[in-house]
C-alpha cells in the first residue's frame, strides 16, 4: 500500500506525507493533516503549517519557538521511498534525510518501513547489499532516539483483535476492494501501482476465497 509515507506527530497535529491522492484523503478522514510531497519539500510544508498554527504558537513557552519541527516521526515506507526530485525513482534514504531535518532535538523516530539486508533489485550496489548512507551525525548531534525492527505481531494481535470486536478500532476503513480469489492477479497488478496511475483507488484489497466473481 505504501509508496512514500511517513507519519509525524507532535501536538497539536499529526502529519501524513505521501503522493497518492487516495491515501492522503484517507489520512484526512481520520483527522491527520495530509502533505503531498510532489507539491514541495515536505519538511518546509510542515514547518510552514506549524508556524501558522495559532494554537501551537499560543502554547509555546519561552525558548520553545526554536523547536520548529516535530517531536517524533515514523518512517513507514523503508527502502522503497521515492525521490523528491523524481517520484518515479526510488531513493532509499529520502525519507530518513527529511526526518533528520524535521525532528526536534531529543525527539524520537520509529523505523517501521522495511530495510532488507539483501535486495537484488536495489537501486545501486550498496542498496543491493542492504547498505545505506544514513545521516547518523545529524541524529547523534540532536540526541534523537531511534527504534526499529519488525513488528512483534504475536505480542499485539489478540489485543488488537479485541479492540476491533469492541468497535474501538476499525481498520476496515482502509479497504477499497473485496474480491474473490480468482481476481488476485488483477488485484495485485493494481495494488503494485501503490496508489498512482491505474491503481490509484486501490488502497487495500481483501481476497475472499468463498466469494464468486459476478
Amino acid at each position: 500500500m505504501i509508496s512514500y509515507c511517513w507519519r509525524i506527530s507532535s501536538q497539536p497535529g499529526v502529519y501524513v506525507v505521501d503522493r497518492a491522492p487516495e491515501r492522503l484523503r484517507k489520512a484526512q478522514q481520520i483527522g491527520a493533516v495530509p502533505v503531498d510531497f510532489t507539491k514541495g519539500c515536505p519538511v518546509e510544508q510542515i514547518r510552514d503549517l506549524r508556524a501558522t498554527n495559532k494554537y501551537r504558537a499560543q502554547a509555546l513557552r519561552p525558548g520553545e519557538e526554536k523547536m520548529a519541527g516535530v517531536n517524533c516521526a515514523i518512517d513507514a515506507v523503508g527502502y522503497q521511498a521515492r525521490s523528491q526530485e523524481n517520484p518515479d525513482r526510488e531513493d532509499p534514504m529520502q525519507t530518513i534525510r527529511q526526518i533528520a531535518e524535521l525532528v526536534n532535538p531529543t525527539g524520537s523516530v520509529g523505523l517501521i518501513g522495511v530495510y532488507f539486508d539483501e535486495d537484488p533489485g536495489g537501486v545501486d550496489k550498496h542498496a543491493k547489499k542492504g547498505e545505506f548512507i544514513f545521516p547518523l551525525g545529524k541524529f547523534w548531534n540532536n540526541g534523537i532516539t531511534i527504534g526499529q525492527g519488525q513488528a512483534p505481531v504475536k505480542k499485539y494481535n489478540v489485543y488488537l483483535r479485541d479492540l476491533i470486536i469492541m468497535g474501538r478500532a476499525k481498520p476496515s476503513f482502509i479497504v477499497s476492494h473485496r474480491l474473490p480469489l480468482n481476481k488476485a492477479v488483477e488485484a495485485y497488478a493494481h495494488f503494485d501501482q501503490r496508489g498512482v496511475g491505474a491503481g490509484k483507488e486501490w488502497t487495500k484489497v481483501l481476497l475472499k476465497p468463498e466469494q464468486r466473481a459476478a
